[in-house]
């Protein structure tokens, strides 16, 4: 019954890189559920605005939006201070934030290398610290990483994405066993290929790299993976907002792959 319902009602939640992808259809799942948002990313102001209009016009929600590139030590503590002065407290942290650089080790530059670290790994360490402590303060917390396929997989020329997205598995396991007896859960989604911009930015950077056409690079790219098709991004965002429920309270510590759908429009 629960799962039918705005069951997220007076919630609120931050999602990192929120403007587009997986991100932008995470916050519209958790917007329908009753969930209040408070998006992140990058964008023009003019964007920005029309996705909050529309999500607050479509799911009767409260929309914020607080800039902060993760890179930046003083951008999160400038986020958090922001998030606290928005509400009283933060019922649910998704890490989405990401991007894919490509470079074979001999190439991969040390600022390449440490921007990784800084996006995908230290960012969601430091928002969990942060906002942990108010999460047991209410009893209750639901804290969703997002990883990738390569988090458990390796591959050519993404050394620095596969070394975050395994370290962030691994930091979800920490958390979980830290706030098993709170009312709080920490759980990591593992997709495999999504057809978002991030994604799409890639393999055609891909594509004028190696010289290679990007539509066999894509043919490749589907290959690996069983339904030999792109995983549906509300495949992703509907799982989140089941592990943010109250029935999900028994899934902690998880990792979730989804990577084998049957199909898409």
């Amino acid at each position: 019954m629960e799962l039918t319902q705005k069951y997220l009602q007076g919630k609120y939640a931050l999602i990192t890189g929120s403007t587009s992808g997986i991100g932008l259809a995470i916050a519209k799942s958790l917007a329908v559920k009753g969930c209040n948002v408070i998006l992140n990313g990058f964008g023009s102001e003019e964007e920005i605005d029309k996705i909050k209009e529309t999500i607050q016009s479509d799911y009767d929600v409260t929309v914020h939006y607080c800039y902060c590139d993760l890179a930046k030590a003083e951008d999160i503590d400038n986020l958090v201070q922001e998030v606290f002065s928005l509400c009283p407290t933060l019922d649910i942290l998704v890490n989405n934030a990401g991007f894919q650089k490509s470079a074979e080790i001999e190439d991969l530059t040390i600022e390449n290398w440490q921007k990784n670290i800084d996006v995908m790994l230290t960012a969601p360490f430091k928002l969990i610290k942060a906002f942990l402590p108010k999460m047991r303060d209410e009893e209750f917390g639901r804290i969703i990483n997002v990883s990738s396929i390569l988090g458990s997989l390796g591959s050519t020329g993404e050394a620095a994405y596969c070394s975050v997205k395994h370290g962030i598995i691994g930091l979800t396991k920490a958390v979980a066993l830290e706030v098993a007896e709170a009312n709080i859960t920490c759980n990591v989604i593992c997709p495999g290929a999504v057809k978002t911009p991030l994604f799409m930015t890639y393999i055609k950077v891909m594509s004028e790299t190696s010289g290679i056409r990007e539509k066999k690079i894509l043919h490749e790219a589907m290959d690996k993976f069983p339904s030999k098709d792109w995983v549906p991004v509300e495949s992703i965002s509907e799982m989140i907002a089941f592990l943010c429920s109250h029935s999900a309270r028994g899934t902690n510590g998880s990792t979730l792959v989804i990577d084998a759908a049957t199909s898409i429009d």
